[in-house]
């Protein structure tokens, strides 16, 4: 009987114990940065452009960069996060009107990316996007036609995921 009942409790606690580990995966699972649930029609992403061209870019000329100007037309505020660039070359940072100044974010998969940072424009405020692109990243076999993206997420919900395209030729 006594062995039983000692059987019986391990059963439970072995059950007990693999409902939480399942609670707990899906818990890490979730994007903390995910802002699909904060859609919302009143916050309004303006965007100054979706893609811009850098034209010829001399390979031992340094690093180039552009801003892209973001703002809010909207009544509430405008959330950004999870910033990510097609290639390790390219980084992007968010700095808004007040001066404050995000991460510099690039590949999804690089090491320390921080995922849960968000940035947010005010109502009726603007910010830049400053993307750089280093020509010399890649090596002498880096010439020629380049094009990068940086993609991000918003809770305006006509504008949920954002793609920008860079253009360029490495010479």
């Amino acid at each position: 009987m006594e062995n039983k009942k000692g059987f019986l409790y391990l059963v439970i606690g072995t059950i007990i114990f693999f409902v939480i580990l399942i609670i707990l995966f899906a818990i890490c699972q979730k994007n903390p940065t995910d802002l699909s649930s904060e859609a919302s029609s009143n916050s309004s992403l303006e965007l100054s452009e979706l893609n811009f061209d850098w034209g010829e870019i001399p390979i031992k000329g340094g690093k180039v960069l552009h801003n892209f100007k973001l703002g809010n037309s909207g009544s509430e505020i405008l959330r950004i996060n999870s910033i990510e660039t097609s290639c390790m070359c390219t980084t992007a940072r968010l700095i808004t009107d007040q001066g404050e100044e995000g991460p510099s974010f690039s590949m999804a998969h690089q090491a320390g990316r921080q995922d849960s940072w968000v940035g947010e424009i005010s109502p009726g405020e603007e910010a830049e996007l400053t993307v750089i692109f280093d020509p010399l990243f890649h090596g002498p076999d880096g010439l020629g036609p380049i094009t990068r993206t940086i993609t991000f997420q918003t809770n305006d919900i006509d504008n949920k995921t954002v793609e920008l395209r860079l253009d360029g030729n490495v010479i």
